[in-house]
């Protein structure tokens, strides 16, 4: 179904932006999170690594009528600093991923990420 492939779809854009993100890979961020801050480029760069997990997530919202679609997620990180020895661990209880397709190329783009 067209809602099944729509899920596909999103779930393979969150995984682009989850090996981005691991990777502190800004420009991969940016090609499925256009909006991202760049603000964190500055936070990336005293980070020697990071570990990135995800939770499965759950579909809050999901119309590819309209091309949007809402879900939620925790997710498991491991940050080590520069100049640390240890990687640090930290549980974000939910994030919420608000995402859209563009018309233009008919590809999901993540709009906005809110911690829940």
């Amino acid at each position: 179904s067209e809602e099944e492939v729509a899920k596909s779809e999103i779930q393979s854009v969150i995984e682009r932006y989850r090996k981005a993100y691991e990777a502190l890979n800004f420009e991969g961020i940016r090609q499925v999170y256009p909006t991202f801050d760049e603000g964190f480029m500055k936070q990336f760069q005293n980070y020697k690594k990071m570990t990135y997990s995800l939770d499965n997530p759950t579909f809050v919202k999901l119309d590819v009528q309209e091309h949007s679609a809402i879900i939620k997620f925790g997710v498991n990180q491991l940050v080590q600093m520069k100049g640390d020895k240890e990687e640090r661990p930290s549980r974000i209880k939910a994030l919420q991923v608000t995402l859209h397709r563009r018309t233009a190329n008919n590809q999901w783009v993540i709009l906005r990420i809110e911690h829940k």
